[in-house]
């Protein structure tokens, strides 16, 4: 298995870290279109987290309109159950800890980490919290840039899926993020377990 931890810190700390789109990753991401999942998932809200299990109803879980957030996957491969979190402000202690607690019986732990835009550096020591916390290996990072994601994670595989919200591929700008820091702002909440 891959561990992008080591390169990810070596991004980390460049001077230009948070600048430009990082894209750290095993292999491509696929597509799926929301037609496809949408009945046999379940939607991750912006300041939410969750421990879902895989089965065969609710196999996916959606992140849509992904931009100075962060979405979190902490992916068991044994037992084919995840922690998903969207952190929208630095993470306090007590939810460290919290997240901590709820992945402690995870043994083949595979991390995912997609969202924040150009700039978007605070929720920096959320990852580093992160890693410490769960461990594991980093699989993925897919961090900053100037676009707007949507994402599904696969429960059953661990996998990350651009999700197409209209059935259709996107086009050159059409996913390019044209919220104002304002209007993320208002979006802003802390991470509530649910």
């Amino acid at each position: 298995m891959h561990n992008l931890w080591k390169a990810y810190a070596r991004e980390a700390s460049k001077p230009t870290f948070g600048s430009a789109r990082l894209q750290l990753r095993t292999g491509n991401r696929w597509n799926t279109s929301l037609a496809t999942v949408e009945d046999r998932s379940r939607d991750l809200e912006i300041g939410k987290a969750i421990f879902q299990e895989y089965t065969p109803d609710k196999r996916y879980v959606l992140a849509r309109n992904i931009t100075s957030d962060i979405l979190v996957s902490i992916y068991d491969v044994n037992i084919a159950s995840g922690m998903l979190l969207r952190p929208s402000l630095p993470l306090k202690k007590h939810q460290v800890h919290e997240i901590a607690g709820r992945t402690g019986r995870f043994q083949n732990i595979e991390v995912r980490l997609i969202g924040l835009q150009n700039g978007a550096i605070d929720l920096g020591p959320t990852v580093s919290e992160i890693e410490k916390a769960v461990g594991g290996a980093l699989i993925e990072a897919d961090l900053f840039g100037n676009e707007v994601r949507n994402i599904a994670i696969d429960l059953k595989t661990g996998s990350s899926y651009e999700l197409l919200l209209n059935n259709k591929v996107y086009g050159p700008a059409e996913r390019i993020n044209k919220e104002n820091p304002e209007e993320f702002a208002k979006r802003k909440s802390e991470l509530a377990f649910v």
